[in-house]
């Protein structure tokens, strides 16, 4: 059992387990993405998180083409896995992992036993917020992290100061979307975030990329 699903979990989820009852249709999932291909071409990671609210489908891309690679890589999927975005507000508070029945989740569970990637991804059905406390709190070392799931300033400053610290010292990096169309203030946290930490910016396609 991998260390971080032993800290998340405090046990192997997928451990006789064979999927939820009922039926979900596969997840809609990219051949590919530039962007990704470009930094786990560069940067090898052993250990990724995705930190996101959408349907879980960023966190198996990354699984994939990790798998693709030839890469003994592990995805942790930081993700509240919500129906109902509008819930998120009183998840923000929550201390505690939610009980975990929404149908978001069991698709996305599905679609990972289906798919045989048990052994590459770990879903952390949490906020970003608790999730970036309890992995702090470890001092867990990832190799690469994906931030998309801010879409305001300040939220966006407290995941790059909860995330960019568990970036191993070694050609780690970290990236997310800029949705410069509907959060335009989002950058601003990514612009100050670079010049305070001294991390180079760049730009590629629909993300933002921070090397450590």
């Amino acid at each position: 059992m991998h260390s971080l699903m032993k800290l998340i979990h405090g046990t192997d989820i997928y451990d006789g387990f064979t999927g939820f009852a009922e039926q979900y249709p596969d997840l809609t999932i990219e051949a590919g993405h530039p962007v990704f291909e470009r930094l786990i071409e560069e940067s090898r990671p052993r250990v990724v998180i995705d930190v996101n609210n959408d349907d879980g489908s960023t966190a198996i891309l990354l699984a994939e083409l990790l798998k693709r690679r030839g890469l003994d890589s592990i995805v942790v999927a930081v993700n509240p896995f919500l129906d109902n975005q509008e819930d998120m507000a009183s998840l923000l508070e929550d201390k505690t992992p939610p009980h975990v029945d929404s149908a978001t989740y069991k698709q996305f569970m599905n679609h990972v036993i289906k798919h045989n990637l048990q052994d590459r991804i770990i879903p952390f059905p949490v906020s970003s917020l608790v999730a970036g406390r309890i992995l702090g709190k470890a001092w867990v070392k990832v190799d690469m992290v994906h931030l998309d799931v801010s879409r305001e300033e300040q939220d966006m400053q407290f995941d790059l100061l909860h995330y960019e610290p568990m970036l191993s010292d070694v050609n780690a990096v970290l990236c997310g979307g800029h949705h410069s169309d509907t959060a335009p203030n989002l950058m601003n946290a990514v612009n100050k975030y670079s010049e305070a930490a001294v991390l180079a910016l760049e730009m590629m396609d629909d993300k933002w990329i921070l090397w450590k």
